[in-house]
C-alpha cells in the first residue's frame, strides 16, 4: 500500500492539504483511525491510534496486522502469520498461511504453504475436499467428492465411509458398509425408492449414491480409475478417483495431474490452447503464459518474448513491439529507455564517445565539443571549462600544487616565491600564515616582527605577542616569559628583579631578590629586613610575620628560640621567662620553685602545701600524689598508713573494715562469736544465711553434703526417709522399697500404704489401679463388675459396650468382625445370606457378596448381575464393555480382576483375555469376521477392508492398482500411492513404467514411440531431439537462457554489463552485480571495486578473502589491525604480537605475568604465580593458610581443594592432617561441628549442625535439627515443626482468633493471617497487606501501600513505586504532577513530547515554549505550522503577512478582502496616515530587535556544509547523518562531577534533498540526570550540518547509558524522521548516591517524619533512613540537606559514618553506618542493669565524649546530646569504639549562634536541656556538656531520669524545668559510684562558665576507665 501512495502522490497535484481527504467536491479532516498523506483520499491505519498524515501507529494493530519498519500496520504477506511477538513470522510446520494474519492446520504431509492445498494423502480421520484442503466430516460421515456423506450409522471411516458400529435401521451391513443397496447398486426413487445397478461411467460404493468416474474405465464399486482421467480432472491418490481441477490449473487427459495455466483466458481441459495476450511468451509443453520483461517484446499468440534490437526499446513489462529512438538518442544497455549522450560524449555512428581532453560539451543535444581557453582544462567529464585554483598552475590538461613557500592567483601558468619573512604563507595570494617563535604577524603589513621585552609569543600563527603574567619576565624576542623569583611580592617584568618581599622575607637590595627569614626571626615584609624574637616568645616556623609567644606550662630564657621548653610536670603553673614554678598540681607541695610529690600510703586533701597526711584504718592510697585516700569497698579492710586492702575471709558475707572480722556469714554457715569467724554446716543441717546460724533439717527433707543453705526434699514416692541420706524407709500405695528406693509398680500389679511390696491384679483387667488392685480398664465389648471384666453381649463376641447403661447392665452396642447384631446377641453374617461375606456389626444388614453378586436394596440379600454386566462395587453392576473396552461378556474374579470371555467386532480377545484389541487401530492389520481375530494385510498394503481388497499401500515400495499392492520399477525415484511418478533416467513413467531412449533427454514418455517434451540443462529441443546450446549461456533450459556466464540474459542472449561487472541482474529497474570482472571485488556498498585501488591482496568468487599484512576485512573493505594487534577482524583484536586479547584489547605477557601463550590462553605463569582466569597472579597475594591449596577460585576468592595430606576448613584455610582426637579441637580453641572432613572441606556436619558454603553453623533457635538455615527438620519440646519452622505453641496464641482443643494449631486466624497449608499455624500476610487470603493475596493494604491490579500483582505495592505523584492513597494516585496524567491504574505517566499538562496519553492540554496545541492534541513547534511565525499559550499567536489566525487559534487562514476598510481608508485618510506611519516605525524597530536577537541567537551556532568540512560524517537513519552514534562524557576525560553541568559535541547532518528541522528528545524517567541542548531546534538544507551542545546535569553518583532521540520533519515530504543514539558517561563518587544502589532488607524503625531499614550499599550493612513522602516538604527538605551538609564534613572515628544521601524527590533518604545494638536509649529499656558492667558504661561515656570533642574542635554544636542519639556499635571489651554519635539536624556551626536556640524552638529534649537554654539564652559549648552530664547519669543509674509516674515530682514537662533551673540537681542512686557522681556534677554547674571543658572530661572518664580495669 505505500508505494502506491508513494506512487499516486509523486503524479499527482491534489487540491486537499496534508491530513485531509476528498469527498464530494469538499476537504475533510482524517477521522480517527485513519490517515492522510496529501492524495485526497483516506486510509486505515489498522490501529486505534495513529498518526493521521503518516499512518504511523500509537497502539498496537487490529487483530491479524502487524507494524512494519516505519511503524504502520500491515497484512502479513502469505506464508507468514502474527506471531505472539506481534510480527510476521513464517508458518510453523503443519500450518498453512492465507495472508490474513492467522495460520491454519493442514492435516496433511505436503501442502502449499499459502494455500493450504494438499499435495499428499491427507492425515488419518482427514479427507479432501472439493477446494483439495484436508478436512474432517463428524464420526457419522464421510467424504466423497468434497462433500460430506452419511454412513447410515454412528460411526465410520472418514474416508471410505466402512462402519465400526451398528448400522441405522431400514439398511443392512455389507462389505463394511451400511446401506439400502449392495456396492454395484444406489438408491433412487424412479416410481418409488429401489436399487439399480450401476451404469457404465459411474460407480456406486456401496452407500446408496452413484458418481461420475470422470475417466473411460473405473471400478463400479469403489471408483478407482483403471485409466486417464478426462480432460479437466487430476487423480485422487487416496481413492483413485478423478476429481476436477481447480480455477487456474488443467489437465489433458494425459494422465498427468492439474497444472497452473499462468495466462488470463484458462481452460481446465485445454491450458492456455488459443495462446497468449500480446506481450507474453507461451509455452507449448506446460501451456503457460509467460509477461515478457522490459528491454523484450512479444505479438502473443504461441510466440516467445523477443529483446529489442538496434537502437529501439520497450520501456514497460508486457510489451507487444519495440520505439525507435529519436535522433541523436540512442537504446541504453537493457533496451528500456533513450537517451541523449551525456554531456562531455557526443554522437556519432549510433555510439556515444567522450570528448577529447582540452574539449567540452556542455548541451546534451548538441553532437559537437569545443576547445577551451590557453589558461583553462576540461574537467574529468568534459562538461566544463576551468581555470586552476589560486595556489595551483596548469600542467597539461591537469593543475598541480605549487610548492613550499610558493603561491599562485586564480588561471596561473606558474608559482611565485613567499616573502622570506615568513615561515609559511597563503598559497593563493602569498600573505604570511605563519612566523617563527617569538615573532607575531602584523595584519596590516601581512609581515612578520618581533616581540617586544615583557612579551612572548611561543606560536607560529600568533597576530600578537601576549603580556607576561604577573610574577613572569621576558627579554625582547622570547618565546615564553620566564617566572621571577619565587620569593618576590612584586617584580620588573623586563629584568625580573624584586620590587617588594612579602610577610617573613627580608630584602636583599643587592641582588634584587627576597630571601626567607629563619628560624627564630621575623619580618613584615615590603623591602624590610627580618628581626630577633626576645625572651618568653619564639617563632618555630621559618618565613613569619611575628613572634609568638609561650603557652601556659611552658618558658623560654634565650632570644631568637624556635619552641619553649616545658615547665616541670608537677607545676600547676609557671613563669614563662624562667620556668620555676608558682603553683602545684594535686597530691604536690611547693617549696623554693620546686613541687615534691605524696608518696602511697598518703594524701594531701589540701592545694599549694607540702603536708602529707597518713590514710586512716578502712582506706588506703595505692598511688603517689593523691589528693583523697579511697574507702576499702566491701569484703575488705585494711590498716593505718596502708596502700592497699585486705580481702576478709571467703565465708563472710560481710566484715568490719578496719579489723577483717565476719558481721554475718554467707549460706550454709554459722557464726563463731568469739574470733568472728563463720563455720561450715554439717549433715542434716543447713544455714540460709538470714540468721547465721545451723539448723536440723524438717521431716521429709535432708542433707547429705556440709555447706548446705537449704535441705533437699526426700523422693515423693517415700512416705518416710532418713535425714541424713535421704533415702525410703517406707513407701506410699503403688510403690516397691528396693534398696533404699521407693519403686512404681509395674503394670497390672498394686501395693498398699507402707506395705512396700507390689502384687499381681485380677486376670480379667485390661488395666488395673496400682493403689487398689481394681479393674480401670476392660477389653472392648466388656464392663467392670465388683473391680472385674465382664462381656455386655449374652452369647459374647461384642467389641462394644453402650454407654448410656451403667457398669452392672451390660448393653453391647456393636459385635466384632464377620457377626452382626440382633436383640443383643452377636449371629454370623451367613446366617442372612450364603453369598454373604461381610456383615454390620451394628445391625442386620449384609454389606459385601461373594461371586458376581451385589446387594439388594435393603441390603438384608446378595443378588446375581445380569447376562454381559459385571460387579464394579457392592451395590452396582455395569455393562462389560465399559470395564473392558470391546467386551461383550465377562468372567467375574474380584472387583480387581475382571477378564473378558467375548468381544465385539472389529476387536479381538487376546490370549490373558484382559483386554479386546481394535484391529482397525492395529498396524497392517483387519479384522476377520469368520475367525473373529485380527488378520495381517496383504504384502505391501496399509489399510485393508477385506481378505482381497486393498485401499492404500506403501509408497515407499508399492503402488495400488484395482486393489492389489503392486512394486514399483526399479528406476522409479518418486513414488506414490499412485504410482510412479518420477524415474532415475528423468523419464515420465507409462503404468508406472521407466524406459526411454533419447539421450539428454530430461522429461519424456514411455511408450509405443518415445516422446521428449523437456531436454536436460545446456541442451535445446529440436523436434523432439536434444542438441547442445553454444555461446556465453550458462544455464539454458526451455528455449530460455536462465543465468549467463558473462552479462546479463535478455532471454535468449547474453549482453554486457557495466564495467567491473561480469554477472548481473535486474532489481527494481536498477542493475546488482552477481559477480565481479577479474581484478575486481563486491564491496559494502554492494558494487564492484577495482582491486588497485585497494588493499585488498586475493579475490575469490567476487569477494575480497585476504587483505595486505596487519589488515582485516570489514564490511568487504580492508583496515589496518592495531599496531599490538597481529590478527584482528570487525568485533577486535583475535590474537596478539605479544600477550593476550580481552575483550577485544590486547594485554602484555609482562602485565600478565605469563611466560607461555597459545589461543590467546596463558598455559605458563611466571615463578611464584598462580592462574587466573586469563591472567596470572602473585602466589604472595594469597593468604599463608592458602599455601597448599591445590585448587583456587579466583572468581570466588576461595580455595576448592588442598594438597592431599591437608584438610580443608572454611573454604579459606589448608590445615596439616592430626590425629583423630586432636582433630576434634581446633588450634583457636573452637569446636570444630564438621562430623566427616577432608581436603575438599567438610562433607558431613554434627547433630544440631548444617552444611552452608564449606562451614557448619548452628541451627537457630528453637530448631534442633536442621538442613539449612532456614529449615528445621526437628524442634524443642516445647514447638512443633511446621513447613520447616518450629512454631511456639505460646506464639499461636498470637496468631489465633480461636485455638484448637489440642493447643496445637488454629480453628481461626487473626487479621493480618492466613491459614498455612498444614492446616493448623497461622502465617503473618505480607507487609504490604493488612488483611489476606490463603494464597498471600491482600484484601486489604496495608497503611502506605496500595493496590496495583490483582493481574499484575497480588499483593500491594509501597507508595514510595508511586512517582509524580501529588496525593497517594491505596488506591493508588490521585492527582498527578504537572507534565503527568494519570493512567487507569492509577499511576502517573509522562505526557508526550513537548507536552506540559495532558489528559491522556494522546491529549495534550497545554505545550511548552513555542509549541502550539493541534486539534489532535499533539504539540507542534509553531514553525511546523504553515505561515504561523510565534506561539504563545499553546496557541499560534502570530501569522505571516496575508494570513490571520483561525478561530481556534492553532492555525493560520488567508485573509479576506474587506471593502468596508477600503471605505474606512477613504473617509478617515488623514487619520490612517498617521496610524501607518507610527505602525511603520513600529514594525521597522521589532524587525531590527528581532534581526538582532536572530543574530545572536545564531552567533552561538555553528551551521556549516560537510562536504567543506574535514569532519567524517556517518549514515544514522534515513537522511540523518551525523559524526559520531553516540554521545560519551567520559572519551576525553575522567568521571564527570555531580550537580555540576558537563559539556559534549555532536554534528547531526542532513544528507537528503530537501530541508529538514531537527532537534532532540530524551525518554521519560530520568530522574537520576538533566539534560538540555543548544540550539533546541535547527532547520538544515541539503548538505548542511549543526553542531549540538549537549549539557548534562548528573543528580547522584552513577553510571548512565540511556537513549535519546533525534527527531527529524522532511519539510518536502512531511515525512517525521526518528533516529535514536546512546547516551553514556559515569560520574565521579560523592554522597549523594543512587538509589538503585541501596537495597531495603529489613524494616526496623518508623516515626511520624520517616522510616528505618537495614539494608546493603554497595556490600556494607547500612542504615537506612528514608523520609516519607508526607513529610518532604520545602522546610523539611531543607533541614534534611542541612543535615546532611553538616554529616559530609565529618571525619571522626567517634561519629557514625555517613555513605551519602539520595536527593532525589519521592526517594529522599540518608545511608550511614548500621549500629548493630541500636541506640543507648534502647540499651538502657530493653536490656537489665547487671548485663552491662559498669565498666563499659562508663566506656560509652568516653566514646559520647570525643565525639563531643571532635565537634568542639571544629567549633560545632550538637545541641540535642541524649542517649537516643548515641549508637552502640559494639559491647565488647577489648574493642577500641563502642559508641558513636548520630542525628546533626540539630547542630550548628558556634559562629552561627547569634540568635536564640531555644526550648520553644524544639532544639533539644527538655529533660536533657541546660537551664540557660531553658531561661532562652544563647546555646554555646558548655550546653552540651550538660547534656551529656544528664546522659552519663541515665546510663550509669541505668534508668530514665525525671520518672513520671503518678508519685514522682516531675508529671508535667515544666516541672523539670522549675526544678533546673532553680539550681537543683537529681540526687546519686547506690548504682553510681560516688566518684563518677562527682564527675556529673561537675558537667552540670549552674553557671555555664564553670562546667568542665570536654578535653578535662576526656582525661578523667578515662581515668576513671583505668580505675574499673585495675
Amino acid at each position: 500500500m505505500f508505494l502506491e501512495l508513494v506512487s499516486i502522490l509523486i503524479v499527482t497535484s491534489w487540491s486537499c492539504a496534508i491530513g485531509e481527504y476528498f469527498f464530494y467536491f469538499s476537504c475533510y479532516g482524517c477521522p480517527n483511525g485513519y490517515f492522510c498523506p496529501g492524495d485526497d483520499y483516506d486510509y486505515s491505519c489498522n490501529c486505534n491510534s495513529c498518526n493521521n498524515i503518516n499512518g504511523i501507529c500509537y497502539s498496537s494493530c487490529s487483530t491479524g496486522y502487524v507494524k512494519d519498519e516505519i511503524g504502520r500496520c500491515q497484512k502479513c504477506a502469505p506464508g507468514y502469520y502474527r506471531s505472539s511477538e506481534r510480527i510476521c513470522s513464517k508458518c510453523d510446520n503443519g500450518y498453512y498461511c492465507p495472508g490474513d494474519g492467522f495460520q491454519y492446520k493442514a492435516n496433511c504431509y505436503r501442502f502449499n504453504k499459502q494455500t493450504g492445498v494438499c499435495n499428499s494423502n491427507c492425515y488419518l480421520g482427514y479427507v479432501k475436499s472439493a477446494d483439495g484442503k484436508c478436512q474432517e466430516c463428524s464420526s457419522s460421515y464421510f467424504m466423497n467428492e468434497g462433500s460430506c456423506l452419511s454412513c447410515n450409522c454412528d460411526s465410520c471411516n472418514s474416508t471410505t465411509g466402512v462402519c465400526f458400529s451398528k448400522c441405522d435401521s431400514q439398511t443392512s451391513y455389507s462389505n463394511g458398509f451400511c446401506s439400502y443397496c449392495n456396492p454395484g447398486n444406489y438408491y433412487k426413487k424412479i416410481y418409488s425408492y429401489s436399487c439399480y445397478s450401476c451404469k457404465k461411467s459411474l460407480y456406486c460404493p456401496g452407500n446408496d449414491n452413484a458418481y461420475y468416474c470422470n475417466c473411460r474405465n473405473c471400478d463400479s464399486t469403489t471408483g478407482n480409475c483403471k485409466s486417464y482421467c478426462y480432460a479437466g480432472y487430476e487423480k485422487e491418490s487416496s481413492t483413485g478417483r478423478c476429481i476436477p481441477c481447480q480455477e487456474g490449473y488443467y489437465s489433458i487427459g494425459d494422465g498427468e495431474q492439474c497444472k497452473k495455466c499462468g495466462c488470463s483466458i484458462c481452460d481446465k481441459k485445454q491450458g492456455c490452447s488459443i495462446g497468449c495476450d500480446p506481450g507474453y511468451s507461451y509455452d507449448s509443453n506446460k501451456r503457460q503464459c509467460t509477461i515478457c520483461s522490459s528491454g523484450s517484446y512479444s505479438i502473443g499468440g504461441k510466440g516467445s518474448c523477443l529483446s529489442c534490437e538496434g537502437n529501439t526499446i520497450s520501456s514497460v513489462e508486457g510489451s507487444s513491439l519495440c520505439e525507435p529512438c529519436p535522433t541523436n538518442q540512442v537504446a541504453n544497455l537493457q533496451k528500456t529507455v533513450c537517451e541523449y549522450c551525456v554531456e562531455g560524449k557526443y554522437f556519432s555512428n549510433g555510439v556515444c564517445l567522450p570528448c577529447p581532453d582540452g574539449k567540452i560539451k556542455e548541451d546534451r543535444t548538441t553532437s559537437y565539443c569545443h576547445s577551451c581557453e590557453r589558461n583553462e582544462i576540461s574537467n574529468s567529464d568534459h562538461t566544463q571549462c576551468l581555470q586552476c585554483e589560486a595556489g595551483k598552475y596548469k600542467n597539461g590538461n591537469s593543475c598541480s600544487y605549487c610548492g613550499p613557500n610558493q603561491y599562485s592567483l586564480k588561471g596561473a601558468i606558474s608559482c611565485l616565491s613567499c616573502d622570506s619573512s615568513c615561515l609559511s604563507c597563503d598559497p593563493t595570494n602569498g600573505y604570511c600564515l605563519t612566523c617563527n617563535k617569538g615573532s607575531y604577524l602584523n595584519t596590516q603589513t601581512n609581515k612578520c616582527e618581533l616581540c617586544p621585552a615583557g612579551t612572548y609569543s611561543s606560536i607560529t600563527t600568533a597576530n600578537s605577542c601576549n603580556k607576561c603574567l604577573e610574577q613572569e619576565w621576558s627579554p625582547s624576542g622570547s618565546i615564553t616569559c620566564f617566572p621571577c623569583n619565587e620569593n618576590c611580592q612584586e617584580c620588573d617584568n623586563t629584568n625580573g628583579r624584586c620590587r617588594s618581599c612579602p610577610k617573613g622575607y627580608g630584602y636583599d637590595a643587592k641582588n634584587g631578590i627576597c630571601t626567607i627569614c629563619k628560624i627564630g626571626t621575623y619580618s613584615s615584609g615590603g623591602i624590610n629586613g627580618c628581626y630577633v624574637c626576645n625572651v618568653g616568645s619564639v617563632q618555630p616556623q621559618m618565613g613569619q610575620s611575628s613572634c609568638e609567644p609561650c603557652g601556659d606550662g611552658f618558658y623560654q630564657d634565650a632570644k631568637e628560640s624556635s619552641t619553649c621548653k616545658p615547665c616541670s610536670s608537677s607545676c600547676s603553673s609557671c613563669s614563662k621567662t624562667t620556668g620555676a614554678c608558682l603553683s602545684c598540681k594535686e597530691g604536690y607541695g611547693l617549696s623554693n620553685g620546686v613541687c615534691s610529690e605524696c608518696p602511697p600510703g598518703t594524701h594531701n586533701p589540701v592545694t599549694n602545701t607540702g603536708m602529707c597526711i597518713s590514710c586512716e584504718s578502712g582506706t588506703y592510697s595505692n598511688l603517689p600524689q593523691q589528693q583523697n585516700c579511697i574507702e576499702c569497698p566491701q569484703l575488705y579492710w585494711s590498716n593505718p598508713n596502708s596502700i592497699s586492702c585486705k580481702v576478709c575471709d571467703e565465708s563472710c558475707k560481710s566484715c568490719d573494715k578496719t579489723n577483717g572480722k565476719c558481721l554475718t556469714c554467707k549460706p550454709g554457715y554459722g557464726i563463731n562469736l568469739k574470733d568472728g569467724t563463720c563455720t561450715a554446716c554439717g549433715y542434716g543441717n543447713y544455714s540460709n544465711g538470714e540468721t547465721s546460724v545451723c539448723q536440723i533439717c524438717e521431716d521429709g527433707y535432708y542433707t547429705n553434703q556440709i555447706k548446705q543453705e537449704v535441705c533437699q526434699p526426700c523422693s515423693s514416692s517415700c512416705s518416710e526417709c532418713d535425714k541424713l541420706s535421704g533415702e525410703c524407709i517406707h513407701c506410699k500405695a503403688g510403690h516397691q522399697l528396693e534398696n533404699g528406693i521407693c519403686k512404681t509398680c509395674q503394670e497390672m500389679t498394686y501395693s498398699l500404704l507402707n506395705q512396700d511390696k507390689c502384687t499381681s491384679c485380677d486376670s480379667s483387667c485390661k488395666q488395673c489401679s496400682s493403689v487398689t488392685g481394681k479393674c480401670t480398664s476392660c477389653p472392648n465389648g466388656e464392663k467392670t463388675v465388683s473391680g472385674v471384666c465382664r462381656s455386655c453381649a449374652i452369647n459374647g463376641h461384642c467389641v462394644l459396650c453402650s454407654l448410656e447403661t451403667n457398669e452392672e447392665e451390660r448393653q453391647c452396642k456393636q459385635c466384632s468382625d464377620g457377626y452382626y447384631f440382633k436383640s443383643n446377641n452377636c449371629y454370623e453374617c451367613n446366617k442372612l445370606d450364603p453369598n454373604c461375606l461381610a456383615c454390620n456389626p451394628s445391625e442386620e444388614k449384609c454389606i459385601s457378596c461373594s461371586g458376581n453378586t451385589i446387594l439388594n436394596e435393603l441390603g438384608t440379600k446378595c443378588v446375581p448381575c445380569k447376562d454381559g454386566e459385571v460387579k464394579i462395587s457392592e451395590t452396582q453392576c455395569v455393562p462389560c464393555s465399559s470395564k473392558i473396552e470391546g467386551c461383550s461378556s465377562c468372567i467375574f474374579n474380584s472387583i480387581s480382576n475382571i477378564k473378558c470371555a467375548s468381544c465385539y467386532a472389529p476387536y479381538e480377545l487376546t490370549n490373558e483375555q484382559t483386554s479386546c484389541i481394535n484391529c482397525l487401530t492395529q498396524l497392517n492389520s483387519y479384522y476377520d469376521q469368520d475367525t473373529k481375530r485380527c488378520i495381517t494385510n496383504n504384502q505391501g498394503c496399509l489399510d485393508q477392508v477385506r481378505k482381497t481388497e486393498c485401499i492404500n499401500c506403501d509408497s515407499n515400495n508399492y503402488y495400488l492398482r484395482n486393489g492389489i499392492c503392486s512394486t514399483f520399477d526399479s528406476q522409479c525415484t518418486k513414488k506414490t500411492s499412485k504410482g510412479c511418478e518420477e524415474c532415475s533416467n528423468l523419464i515420465i513413467p507409462n503404468n508406472s513404467q521407466c524406459n526411454i531412449n533419447i539421450e539428454h533427454c530430461k522429461y519424456g514418455m514411455s511408450s509405443t514411440q518415445d516422446i521428449c517434451y523437456l531436454c536436460e540443462l545446456n541442451y535445446q529441443n529440436n523436434n523432439g531431439n536434444c542438441e547442445q546450446t553454444t555461446g556465453k549461456c550458462q544455464y539454458y533450459q526451455n528455449e530460455y537462457c536462465l543465468l549467463c556466464n558473462e552479462g546479463i540474459s535478455n532471454g535468449k542472449q547474453c549482453v554486457s554489463c557495466n564495467k567491473g561487472v561480469s554477472v548481473c541482474i535486474y532489481y527494481h529497474n536498477k542493475e546488482v552485480p552477481i559477480r565481479c570482472s577479474d581484478g575486481y571485488f563486491l564491496g559494502s556498498n554492494n558494487e564492484c571495486v577495482e582491486k588497485t585501488t585497494t588493499n585488498c591482496q586475493i579475490i575469490n568468487n567476487s569477494y575480497c578473502i585476504q587483505c595486505g599484512p596487519h589488515q582485516y576485512i570489514n564490511h568487504g573493505n580492508c583496515k589496518n589491525n592495531n599496531e599490538e594487534c597481529e590478527i584482528e577482524d570487525k568485533n577486535g583484536c583475535l590474537k596478539c604480537n605479544d600477550g593476550i586479547s580481552i575483550n577485544g584489547e590486547c594485554q602484555s605477557t609482562t602485565t600478565l605475568n605469563c611466560n607461555k601463550v597459545n589461543k590467546n590462553q596463558c598455559l605458563e605463569c611466571k615463578d611464584n604465580n598462580y592462574r587466573n582466569i586469563n591472567t596470572c597472579s602473585p602466589i604472595d597475594t594469597l593468604s599463608t593458610e592458602l599455601k597448599q591449596c591445590k585448587t583456587y577460585n579466583v572468581i570466588t576468592e576461595k580455595c576448592l581443594e588442598c594438597s592431599n595430606e591437608y584438610l580443608l576448613y572454611h573454604n579459606t584455610k589448608c590445615q596439616a592432617k592430626q590425629e583423630p582426637q586432636q582433630n576434634k579441637i581446633k588450634k583457636e580453641g573452637t569446636i570444630d561441628n564438621c562430623f566427616e572432613r577432608t581436603s575438599k572441606g567438610c562433607l558431613r556436619c554434627k547433630s544440631g549442625y548444617y552444611l552452608e558454603d564449606g562451614d557448619c553453623l548452628e541451627c537457630q533457635g528453637d530448631c534442633w535439627e536442621c538442613s539449612s538455615k532456614d529449615y528445621c527438620t526437628g524442634c524443642d519440646p516445647y514447638s512443633y515443626p511446621s513447613n520447616g519452622k518450629c512454631i511456639k505453641m505460646n506464639d499461636l496464641v498470637q496468631r489465633c482468633d480461636q485455638m484448637m482443643s489440642t493447643y496445637t494449631g488454629c480453628v481461626n486466624c487473626k487479621e493480618g493471617y492466613y491459614k498455612a497449608e498444614d492446616g493448623k499455624n497461622c502465617n503473618k500476610c505480607d507487609k504490604s497487606c493488612l488483611s489476606c487470603m490463603k494464597n498471600n493475596t491482600c484484601i486489604q493494604c496495608a497503611e502506605d501501600y496500595f493496590r496495583y491490579g490483582l493481574e499484575l500483582s497480588t499483593l500491594c505495592l509501597p507508595q514510595t513505586q508511586i512517582n509524580n505523584c501529588l496525593n497517594k492513597t491505596k488506591h493508588g494516585c490521585e492527582i498527578c504532577e504537572d507534565g503527568y496524567y494519570r493512567t487507569s491504574v492509577y499511576q502517573c505517566k509522562k505526557c508526550r513530547v513537548n507536552c506540559t499538562s495532558c489528559s491522556n496519553e494522546n491529549q495534550c492540554l497545554s505545550c511548552i515554549t513555542e509549541n502550539v496545541l493541534g486539534t489532535n492534541g499533539n504539540c507542534l513547534h509553531y514553525s511546523f505550522i504553515s505561515n504561523c511565525i510565534n506561539s504563545s499559550e499553546s496557541k499560534c499567536s502570530e501569522c505571516s503577512k496575508g494570513y490571520r489566525l483561525d478561530d481556534e487559534e492553532t492555525g493560520c487562514v488567508e485573509k479576506k478582502k474587506n471593502i468596508g476598510m477600503i471605505i474606512g481608508i477613504t473617509i478617515g485618510t488623514f487619520i490612517i496616515v498617521l496610524i501607518i506611519v507610527i505602525t511603520i516605525i513600529i514594525i521597522i524597530s521589532l524587525f531590527y530587535i528581532q534581526h538582532k536577537k536572530e543574530k545572536k541567537k545564531m552567533d552561538n551556532i555553528c551551521v556549516f556544509e560537510m562536504k567543506r568540512s574535514n569532519i567524517k560524517m556517518e549514515e544514522l537513519y534515513d537522511v540523518i547523518c551525523s559524526n559520531t552514534n553516540e554521545i560519551n562524557f567520559n572519551s576525553d576525560r575522567d568521571k564527570i562531577k555531580v550537580n555540576e553541568e558537563s559539556r559534549e559535541l555532536v554534528c547531526i547532518g542532513n544528507n537528503g534533498n530537501n530541508r529538514i528541522k531537527v532537534q532532540f528528545t530524551t525518554q521519560d524517567g530520568n530522574e537520576k540526570y538533566n539534560i538540555r541542548t543548544e540550539p533546541k531546534i535547527i532547520t538544515l538544507k541539503k548538505g548542511e550540518a549543526c553542531e549540538f551542545e549537549i549539557f548534562i546535569i548528573p543528580l547522584c553518583t552513577c553510571t548512565i547509558e540511556d537513549d535519546i532521540t533525534i527527531v527529524g520533519l522532511d519539510i518536502g515530504t512531511s515525512k517525521e524522521i526518528i533516529a535514536p543514539m546512546k547516551i553514556k558517561f559515569d560520574t565521579e563518587l560523592t554522597t549523594r548516591l543512587d538509589p538503585d544502589e541501596l537495597i531495603e532488607e529489613k524494616k526496623i524503625g518508623e516515626g511520624s517524619f520517616g522510616i528505618v531499614y537495614i539494608g546493603k550499599f554497595r556490600g556494607s550493612k547500612v542504615a537506612i533512613k528514608k523520609m516519607k513522602e508526607i513529610a518532604q516538604t520545602k522546610t523539611a527538605i531543607d533541614e534534611f540537606e542541612k543535615e546532611v551538609a553538616m554529616l559530609d564534613k565529618f571525619r571522626s572515628e567517634y561519629i557514625i559514618h555517613f555513605y551519602g544521601a539520595v536527593m532525589i524527590p519521592g526517594k529522599v533518604c540518608m545511608v550511614t553506618e548500621y549500629a548493630k545494638y541500636g541506640s543507648l536509649q534502647d540499651m538502657i529499656d530493653k536490656r537489665k542493669e547487671t548485663l552491662i558492667p559498669m565498666k563499659m558504661k562508663i566506656k560509652f561515656m568516653i566514646d559520647a565524649a570525643k565525639g563531643i570533642q571532635y565537634l568542639h574542635s571544629n567549633g560545632i554544636l550538637h545541641r540535642d546530646i541524649k542517649p537516643d542519639n548515641i549508637l552502640v556499635i559494639s559491647i565488647e571489651e577489648n574493642e577500641q569504639i563502642n559508641c558513636k554519635l548520630t542525628d546533626f539536624g540539630s547542630a550548628r556551626n558556634v559562629n552561627l549562634m547569634m540568635t536564640n536556640m531555644t526550648f520553644t524552638k524544639g532544639i533539644g529534649s527538655p529533660k536533657y536541656m541546660a537551664p540557660e537554654i531553658l531561661n532562652k539564652e544563647h546555646y554555646k559549648m558548655p550546653s552540651d556538656i550538660y547534656s551529656l552530664a544528664v546522659s552519663m547519669y541515665q546510663t550509669w543509674s541505668w534508668k530514665n531520669p525525671y520518672d513520671k509516674d503518678e508519685s514522682s515530682q516531675f508529671k508535667y514537662p515544666w516541672k523539670i524545668a522549675e526544678f533546673v533551673t532553680s539550681g537543683k540537681r537529681l540526687e546519686r542512686v547506690p548504682t553510681i559510684p560516688e566518684k563518677l557522681y562527682n564527675v556529673i556534677e561537675e558537667c552540670w554547674k549552674q553557671i555555664p562558665e564553670e562546667r568542665i571543658k570536654i578535653n578535662n572530661l576526656v582525661e578523667i572518664l578515662e581515668q576513671q576507665y583505668q580505675n574499673e580495669t585495675n
